[in-house]
């Protein structure tokens, strides 16, 4: 019989995100990107088992309450000059999370936003927590146990 086992994952997770097709709006220097979906991913690190994860999407799942106006920051870093932008919207649309972004007007920025609308920069990565995770399906030997997350927190 499965387990069906709550547990916190420590520590900040991240995952590739995407500009959507046809979404840059340049008079409002805005781009809208899906930044997670219910695709599963294999989690590998030194310290701990590989497994599979699924990030839920359900309304009570993920909160966004951190999202609107927080800081769109280059590479993760979070000195002020790396801030190139902020985060206007997000909504969960089906199985996946989306956001609209704008990007700041400032000179050192400005070669950044020439990336996105040239399409050199398509991609993204978004750190989140796992606030709680339930196994679904027990390692067979060939695949890892899976686990969908119940409680994240981008």
């Amino acid at each position: 019989m499965l387990r069906k086992t709550l547990q916190k994952v420590d520590g900040t997770l991240y995952r590739s995100a995407a500009f959507l097709a046809d979404s840059i709006d340049e008079e409002t220097r805005t781009v809208k990107l899906s930044f997670s979906s219910e695709v599963e991913v294999l989690r590998t690190n030194f310290f701990t088992a590989a497994w599979n994860e699924i990030l839920g999407h359900k309304r009570d799942e993920v909160d966004l309450t951190k999202l609107v106006g927080a800081p769109v920051l280059y590479n993760h870093s979070r000195t002020r000059g790396d801030r190139i932008g902020v985060i206007e919207q997000v909504k969960i649309k089906g199985k996946r999370g989306e956001a609209t972004v704008r990007i700041s007007t400032r000179d050192d920025v400005e070669d950044v936003w020439h990336d996105i609308r040239t399409g050199v920069l398509t991609n993204v990565s978004v750190g989140y927590n796992i606030n709680e995770r339930k196994l679904l399906k027990k390692a067979d030997g060939t695949q890892p146990d899976t686990y969908r997350v119940t409680r994240w927190t981008p």
